[in-house]
């Protein structure tokens, strides 16, 4: 159930991403994150949407996160690329 109920989570937080409401995406990645642990995927869109809002150091630890996770997930290479 609590699988069930991160991966709704995370499927609502790349929709609110994906509309540009990133404040609500990452309401709905900290219920993602509580049911997961620290997943490269949410992670990285946490670093994304926190870099959209213009919190840049926040994104970047988000970011440094997810590669610790998995050093050659592509979304936060990318990302964190942009960022810098």
């Amino acid at each position: 159930i609590l699988a069930e109920a991160g991966d709704r989570a995370y499927l609502d937080a790349v929709g609110l991403i994906n509309e540009g409401r990133y404040p609500a995406a990452l309401a709905s990645l900290d219920a993602a994150r509580a049911a997961f642990g620290p997943h490269p995927d949410v992670l990285t869109y946490q670093g994304f949407a926190h870099r959209k809002l213009g919190r840049f150091d926040t994104a970047e630890a988000y970011y440094r996160q997810a590669l610790d996770a998995a050093p050659d997930h592509r979304g936060a290479l990318e990302y964190y690329g942009e960022l810098k």
